[in-house]
Protein backbone atom coordinates (compact mmCIF):
# COMPACT_ATOMS: atom_id res chain seq x y z
CA UNK A 1 0.00 0.00 0.00
CA UNK A 2 1.25 3.50 -0.87
CA UNK A 3 2.42 5.55 2.16
CA UNK A 4 0.62 8.91 0.59
CA UNK A 5 -1.96 9.18 -2.71
CA UNK A 6 -1.65 12.68 -4.80
CA UNK A 7 -4.26 13.96 -6.39
CA UNK A 8 -3.76 16.55 -9.25
CA UNK A 9 -5.97 17.69 -11.94
CA UNK A 10 -5.38 18.34 -15.18
CA UNK A 11 -6.63 21.20 -17.14
CA UNK A 12 -5.52 23.90 -19.67
CA UNK A 13 -1.88 23.78 -17.84
CA UNK A 14 0.33 23.05 -20.73
CA UNK A 15 2.81 25.72 -19.88
CA UNK A 16 3.01 24.76 -16.51
CA UNK A 17 2.54 21.03 -15.59
CA UNK A 18 5.75 19.92 -16.26
CA UNK A 19 7.24 21.95 -13.22
CA UNK A 20 4.57 20.32 -11.27
CA UNK A 21 5.15 16.90 -12.60
CA UNK A 22 8.92 17.41 -11.99
CA UNK A 23 8.47 18.19 -8.78
CA UNK A 24 6.17 15.44 -7.82
CA UNK A 25 8.50 12.73 -8.69
CA UNK A 26 11.02 14.00 -7.53
CA UNK A 27 10.03 13.82 -4.19
CA UNK A 28 12.50 11.88 -1.53
CA UNK A 29 9.97 10.02 -0.15
CA UNK A 30 9.16 6.25 -1.54
CA UNK A 31 5.80 4.35 -2.06
CA UNK A 32 4.13 7.18 -3.24
CA UNK A 33 1.00 7.29 -5.94
CA UNK A 34 0.35 10.01 -8.04
CA UNK A 35 -3.60 10.29 -9.60
CA UNK A 36 -3.30 12.72 -12.66
CA UNK A 37 -6.92 13.33 -13.36
CA UNK A 38 -8.10 14.59 -16.75
CA UNK A 39 -10.44 16.96 -16.88
CA UNK A 40 -10.76 16.50 -21.00
CA UNK A 41 -8.15 19.46 -21.46
CA UNK A 42 -7.91 20.50 -25.13
CA UNK A 43 -4.70 21.43 -24.91
CA UNK A 44 -0.98 19.08 -24.86
CA UNK A 45 -1.06 18.81 -21.26
CA UNK A 46 -1.72 15.01 -21.37
CA UNK A 47 0.97 14.66 -23.68
CA UNK A 48 3.34 16.13 -21.64
CA UNK A 49 2.37 14.48 -19.08
CA UNK A 50 3.26 11.04 -20.84
CA UNK A 51 6.32 11.66 -21.88
CA UNK A 52 7.71 12.64 -18.07
CA UNK A 53 6.29 9.04 -17.12
CA UNK A 54 8.19 7.53 -19.83
CA UNK A 55 11.38 10.07 -18.67
CA UNK A 56 10.92 8.76 -14.73
CA UNK A 57 9.68 5.57 -15.45
CA UNK A 58 13.34 3.57 -14.35
CA UNK A 59 13.08 6.38 -11.60
CA UNK A 60 9.79 5.63 -10.36
CA UNK A 61 9.84 2.39 -10.48
CA UNK A 62 13.08 2.09 -7.84
CA UNK A 63 10.88 4.53 -5.58
CA UNK A 64 7.98 2.37 -5.44
CA UNK A 65 5.96 5.52 -7.01
CA UNK A 66 2.87 4.79 -9.09
CA UNK A 67 1.08 6.89 -11.97
CA UNK A 68 -2.35 6.54 -12.77
CA UNK A 69 -3.90 8.62 -15.67
CA UNK A 70 -7.56 9.06 -15.13
CA UNK A 71 -9.93 11.13 -17.25
CA UNK A 72 -13.36 12.79 -16.49
CA UNK A 73 -16.11 11.54 -19.22
CA UNK A 74 -17.23 15.77 -19.41
CA UNK A 75 -15.28 18.50 -17.97
CA UNK A 76 -16.52 19.01 -14.99
CA UNK A 77 -14.77 21.72 -12.80
CA UNK A 78 -12.54 21.30 -10.10
CA UNK A 79 -14.35 20.05 -7.43
CA UNK A 80 -15.63 17.14 -9.24
CA UNK A 81 -12.13 16.07 -10.52
CA UNK A 82 -10.97 15.72 -7.09
CA UNK A 83 -13.86 13.89 -5.86
CA UNK A 84 -13.42 11.34 -9.32
CA UNK A 85 -9.80 11.22 -7.93
CA UNK A 86 -10.39 9.82 -4.51
CA UNK A 87 -12.40 7.01 -5.74
CA UNK A 88 -8.38 5.71 -6.73
CA UNK A 89 -6.48 6.06 -4.11
CA UNK A 90 -4.92 3.35 -2.27
CA UNK A 91 -2.13 5.35 -0.06
CA UNK A 92 -2.83 6.03 4.04
CA UNK A 93 -2.88 9.56 3.32
CA UNK A 94 -4.37 11.95 0.58
CA UNK A 95 -3.04 15.03 -0.59
CA UNK A 96 -4.01 17.18 -3.38
CA UNK A 97 -2.26 18.87 -5.67
CA UNK A 98 -3.08 21.55 -8.56
CA UNK A 99 -1.15 20.93 -11.60
CA UNK A 100 -0.13 24.78 -11.97
CA UNK A 101 1.92 24.67 -9.05
CA UNK A 102 4.69 22.78 -7.19
CA UNK A 103 6.28 21.21 -4.87
CA UNK A 104 9.52 21.39 -2.68
CA UNK A 105 10.92 18.52 -2.89
CA UNK A 106 10.71 16.72 0.98
CA UNK A 107 7.19 18.16 1.03
CA UNK A 108 5.64 15.21 1.21
CA UNK A 109 8.47 13.01 3.21
CA UNK A 110 8.26 15.61 6.04
CA UNK A 111 4.54 15.38 6.08
CA UNK A 112 4.00 11.76 6.19
CA UNK A 113 7.02 11.30 8.67
CA UNK A 114 5.26 14.18 11.40
CA UNK A 115 2.24 12.29 10.61
CA UNK A 116 3.75 8.41 11.59
CA UNK A 117 5.78 10.01 14.13
CA UNK A 118 3.05 11.65 16.35
CA UNK A 119 -0.19 9.69 15.30
CA UNK A 120 -2.22 12.33 13.67
CA UNK A 121 -5.48 12.48 11.18
CA UNK A 122 -3.95 15.73 9.61
CA UNK A 123 -0.44 17.54 8.62
CA UNK A 124 -0.59 20.78 7.76
CA UNK A 125 2.28 23.28 6.51
CA UNK A 126 3.23 26.73 5.48
CA UNK A 127 2.91 27.90 1.94
CA UNK A 128 4.24 30.64 -0.68
CA UNK A 129 2.03 32.51 -3.39
CA UNK A 130 4.72 33.03 -6.11
CA UNK A 131 4.62 34.03 -9.55
CA UNK A 132 8.21 32.09 -10.16
CA UNK A 133 10.00 34.86 -10.25
CA UNK A 134 10.52 37.83 -8.18
CA UNK A 135 7.01 37.38 -5.95
CA UNK A 136 7.25 35.02 -2.89
CA UNK A 137 4.69 35.62 0.18
CA UNK A 138 4.65 33.01 2.76
CA UNK A 139 1.78 32.36 4.46
CA UNK A 140 1.83 30.44 7.78
CA UNK A 141 -0.79 27.32 7.96
CA UNK A 142 -1.66 26.95 11.21
CA UNK A 143 -1.32 29.03 14.73
CA UNK A 144 -2.95 26.17 17.40
CA UNK A 145 -1.99 22.10 17.78
CA UNK A 146 -5.74 21.82 18.52
CA UNK A 147 -8.07 20.47 16.17
CA UNK A 148 -10.87 22.21 16.90
CA UNK A 149 -9.39 25.44 17.66
CA UNK A 150 -8.03 25.17 14.20
CA UNK A 151 -11.53 24.28 12.81
CA UNK A 152 -12.86 27.77 13.96
CA UNK A 153 -9.92 29.50 12.87
CA UNK A 154 -10.14 28.02 9.44
CA UNK A 155 -13.97 29.27 9.47
CA UNK A 156 -12.75 32.87 10.86
CA UNK A 157 -10.46 32.85 7.97
CA UNK A 158 -7.19 33.15 9.84
CA UNK A 159 -5.44 30.65 8.45
CA UNK A 160 -6.05 29.33 4.40
CA UNK A 161 -8.49 26.86 3.83
CA UNK A 162 -6.79 25.10 0.87
CA UNK A 163 -6.45 21.86 0.94
CA UNK A 164 -3.23 21.29 -0.85
CA UNK A 165 -1.58 22.01 2.35
CA UNK A 166 -3.40 19.28 3.92
CA UNK A 167 -1.64 15.97 4.59
CA UNK A 168 -5.28 14.18 5.37
CA UNK A 169 -5.22 10.35 6.79
CA UNK A 170 -7.95 8.99 3.94
CA UNK A 171 -9.69 6.95 6.17
CA UNK A 172 -11.27 10.71 6.77
CA UNK A 173 -12.69 10.60 3.93
CA UNK A 174 -14.83 7.40 5.05
CA UNK A 175 -17.01 9.61 7.21
CA UNK A 176 -20.71 11.53 6.10
CA UNK A 177 -18.91 14.01 3.62
CA UNK A 178 -20.74 16.31 1.98
CA UNK A 179 -18.69 17.04 -1.68
CA UNK A 180 -18.93 20.58 -2.84
CA UNK A 181 -19.19 20.68 -6.32
CA UNK A 182 -18.89 24.52 -7.36
CA UNK A 183 -15.73 26.40 -8.05
CA UNK A 184 -15.58 29.11 -5.67
CA UNK A 185 -15.60 28.26 -1.39
CA UNK A 186 -15.25 24.38 -2.21
CA UNK A 187 -11.89 23.97 -0.14
CA UNK A 188 -12.86 25.46 2.73
CA UNK A 189 -16.60 23.27 2.35
CA UNK A 190 -14.52 20.08 2.29
CA UNK A 191 -11.23 21.12 4.61
CA UNK A 192 -13.64 22.17 7.88
CA UNK A 193 -16.36 18.78 7.06
CA UNK A 194 -12.42 16.74 7.70
CA UNK A 195 -11.13 18.95 10.36
CA UNK A 196 -14.45 18.28 12.21
CA UNK A 197 -14.27 14.53 12.10
CA UNK A 198 -10.38 14.69 12.69
CA UNK A 199 -9.08 14.11 16.17
CA UNK A 200 -5.39 15.35 15.89
CA UNK A 201 -3.11 17.54 13.86
CA UNK A 202 0.23 18.81 13.62
CA UNK A 203 1.96 21.91 11.99
CA UNK A 204 5.18 21.90 9.78
CA UNK A 205 6.80 25.23 10.35
CA UNK A 206 8.20 25.25 6.27
CA UNK A 207 6.80 26.69 3.11
CA UNK A 208 6.56 23.12 1.37
CA UNK A 209 3.88 24.33 -1.42
CA UNK A 210 4.29 26.53 -3.83
CA UNK A 211 1.09 28.31 -5.07
CA UNK A 212 1.67 29.47 -8.99
CA UNK A 213 0.04 33.13 -8.97
CA UNK A 214 -1.20 32.95 -12.80
CA UNK A 215 -2.99 36.23 -13.99
CA UNK A 216 -5.13 33.80 -16.37
CA UNK A 217 -6.47 31.62 -13.42
CA UNK A 218 -9.99 31.48 -14.00
CA UNK A 219 -10.45 32.73 -9.86
CA UNK A 220 -8.84 36.01 -11.27
CA UNK A 221 -11.56 36.71 -14.08
CA UNK A 222 -13.52 39.93 -13.48
CA UNK A 223 -16.72 40.46 -15.71
CA UNK A 224 -20.50 41.11 -14.02
CA UNK A 225 -21.19 37.18 -14.94
CA UNK A 226 -18.11 36.32 -13.76
CA UNK A 227 -18.95 38.20 -10.24
CA UNK A 228 -22.54 36.50 -10.40
CA UNK A 229 -21.35 33.06 -10.74
CA UNK A 230 -18.72 33.42 -8.25
CA UNK A 231 -21.12 34.48 -5.47
CA UNK A 232 -23.77 31.77 -6.15
CA UNK A 233 -21.53 29.26 -6.29
CA UNK A 234 -19.58 30.65 -2.74
CA UNK A 235 -23.21 30.68 -1.47
CA UNK A 236 -24.24 27.00 -2.43
CA UNK A 237 -21.02 25.81 -0.57
CA UNK A 238 -21.38 27.87 2.50
CA UNK A 239 -25.11 26.13 2.26
CA UNK A 240 -23.12 22.48 2.24
CA UNK A 241 -21.22 23.51 5.02
CA UNK A 242 -23.87 25.49 6.90
CA UNK A 243 -26.34 22.16 6.65
CA UNK A 244 -23.40 20.14 7.66
CA UNK A 245 -22.34 22.24 11.03
CA UNK A 246 -26.22 22.65 11.94
CA UNK A 247 -26.97 18.44 11.59
CA UNK A 248 -23.93 18.07 13.92
CA UNK A 249 -25.18 20.94 16.43
CA UNK A 250 -22.14 22.81 15.91
CA UNK A 251 -23.85 26.47 16.01
CA UNK A 252 -22.63 28.47 18.55
CA UNK A 253 -21.45 32.16 18.85
CA UNK A 254 -18.01 31.56 17.02
CA UNK A 255 -19.28 29.62 14.39
CA UNK A 256 -22.27 32.52 14.01
CA UNK A 257 -19.81 34.93 13.74
CA UNK A 258 -17.73 33.00 10.77
CA UNK A 259 -20.54 32.44 9.44
CA UNK A 260 -21.50 35.84 8.90
CA UNK A 261 -18.39 36.79 7.93
CA UNK A 262 -17.94 34.53 4.95
CA UNK A 263 -21.65 35.81 3.71
CA UNK A 264 -20.12 39.57 4.16
CA UNK A 265 -17.32 38.19 1.90
CA UNK A 266 -19.20 36.61 -0.62
CA UNK A 267 -21.35 39.74 -0.59
CA UNK A 268 -18.47 41.81 -1.68
CA UNK A 269 -17.54 39.95 -5.46
CA UNK A 270 -20.91 42.26 -6.32
CA UNK A 271 -19.60 45.72 -5.33
CA UNK A 272 -18.24 46.59 -8.91
CA UNK A 273 -21.56 45.91 -10.23
CA UNK A 274 -24.40 47.09 -8.15
CA UNK A 275 -25.51 49.60 -10.80
CA UNK A 276 -26.53 46.77 -12.75
CA UNK A 277 -30.64 45.50 -12.23
CA UNK A 278 -29.82 41.85 -12.11
CA UNK A 279 -26.68 42.39 -9.51
CA UNK A 280 -29.16 44.57 -7.30
CA UNK A 281 -31.93 41.72 -7.24
CA UNK A 282 -29.32 38.90 -6.63
CA UNK A 283 -28.16 41.56 -3.43
CA UNK A 284 -31.46 41.95 -2.31
CA UNK A 285 -32.42 38.26 -2.10
CA UNK A 286 -29.35 36.35 -0.49
CA UNK A 287 -28.22 37.20 3.06
CA UNK A 288 -30.87 39.99 3.40
CA UNK A 289 -29.87 39.72 7.13
CA UNK A 290 -26.33 40.80 6.72
CA UNK A 291 -27.76 44.34 7.01
CA UNK A 292 -28.59 44.04 10.87
CA UNK A 293 -25.60 41.98 11.81
CA UNK A 294 -22.49 43.12 9.86
CA UNK A 295 -21.74 45.85 12.50
CA UNK A 296 -21.75 43.93 15.15
CA UNK A 297 -19.03 40.89 13.85
CA UNK A 298 -16.04 41.49 14.93
CA UNK A 299 -14.27 39.94 12.29
CA UNK A 300 -14.98 42.21 9.90
CA UNK A 301 -12.63 45.57 9.90
CA UNK A 302 -14.82 49.11 10.30
CA UNK A 303 -13.58 50.13 7.36
CA UNK A 304 -15.00 47.32 5.26
CA UNK A 305 -17.85 47.65 7.49
CA UNK A 306 -18.67 51.59 6.63
CA UNK A 307 -18.18 50.44 2.93
CA UNK A 308 -20.52 47.95 2.78
CA UNK A 309 -23.34 50.76 4.69
CA UNK A 310 -22.69 53.34 2.31
CA UNK A 311 -22.93 50.81 -0.54
CA UNK A 312 -26.26 49.54 0.41
CA UNK A 313 -27.46 52.99 1.11
CA UNK A 314 -26.47 54.49 -1.88
CA UNK A 315 -27.91 51.72 -4.42
CA UNK A 316 -30.87 51.76 -1.57
CA UNK A 317 -30.43 47.99 -1.40
CA UNK A 318 -32.79 47.49 2.02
Amino acid sequence: MPKVSVIIPVYGVEKYIERCVRSLFEQSLDSMEFIFVDDCTLDNSINILCNLVREYESRLAKSHKIVRIEKMPVNSGLPSVRKFGLQFCTGDYVVHCDSDDWVEKDMYKLMYEAAIQYSVDIVVCDYLHTDGDLYNRRFRGCYTPHIREFLYETLEGKVGWIVWNKLVKRSLYDNKIIYPLKSNGEDLALISQLLFYAKSIVYINKPLYNYFCNDKSITRMSSKDAAIKRFLDARENLNILDDFFEARQLFDDRYETALVNLKFKQKQFLYLYLNDPEVQRIWKIHYPELSTKVWYNSLIKVKDKLKFYLVIARYRLF
